[in-house]
């Protein structure tokens, strides 16, 4: 009787995970394996910028495995017991954790991300707006260092931003005599760097496209 007793309450715990609570968990412990999110900051006075880094290698192994380790669990669910809104979480769940098992990269590495094109066309003050032109190269350096390779669809929206990107370095230069002329000179001088670590970017991007 004691036995029994003691069984009762893992019955009890089994009965009530059901599919909705699986995929409840998976959905949270997917969030934990994920990577956080690494930035490069740039700092200028007062001012901050944050730019968006690459996982890790070790953080994509990690979700990796995770996925790996997760893919026989979201198949074992039956989706004809979630509703239909669950269902669709399901599907779009089962996606992420195949795609994460097979090419971590491909999931989480997205090379539009890290074309700061859209920083560029804020209307920064003057001091911060130089100090990201100069401070491109050491941001490209660091995204290079933790590069993997992304799905070749992303590339083509990659090169492009960078190729605007080009475009918007031009028109700083075009439009710098309205800066101060310590800023003027500033920026003259570290565009021509800004310029080739932008397009040492776009050659990264096609050699993985000529890879795939």
């Amino acid at each position: 009787m004691r036995g029994i007793g003691l069984l009762l309450p893992l019955v009890l715990l089994i009965s009530c995970d059901g599919p909705e609570r699986q995929l409840h968990r998976l959905q949270r412990d997917l969030l934990k394996a994920l990577p956080e999110g690494a930035v490069f900051l740039l700092k200028e006075n007062k001012d901050t910028v944050s730019l968006p880094l690459p996982p890790t290698a070790e953080e994509l192994t990690l979700a990796r495995d995770f996925a790996t380790e997760a893919r026989q669990k979201v198949l074992a669910i039956d989706p004809q017991k979630l509703s239909p809104q669950e269902r669709s979480t399901l599907t779009r769940l089962r996606a992420v954790i195949d795609s994460l098992s097979t090419k971590p990269s491909g999931a989480l590495c997205d090379p539009v991300r890290y074309v700061p094109l859209e920083v560029l066309r804020r209307p920064l003050p003057p001091a911060l707006l130089v100090s990201l032109v100069d401070t491109l190269p050491a941001y490209y350096a660091a995204v290079h260092e933790r590069w993997s390779a992304p799905a070749p669809a992303r590339i083509g929206p990659a090169v492009e931003q960078a190729v605007q990107a080009l475009d918007e370095l031009t028109r700083l230069e075009k439009n710098m005599e309205t800066m101060p002329p310590k800023l003027q000179a500033r920026l003259a001088s570290t565009l021509p760097a800004a310029r080739r670590a932008t397009k040492d970017f776009i050659g990264l991007l096609q050699s993985n496209l000529m890879v795939e």
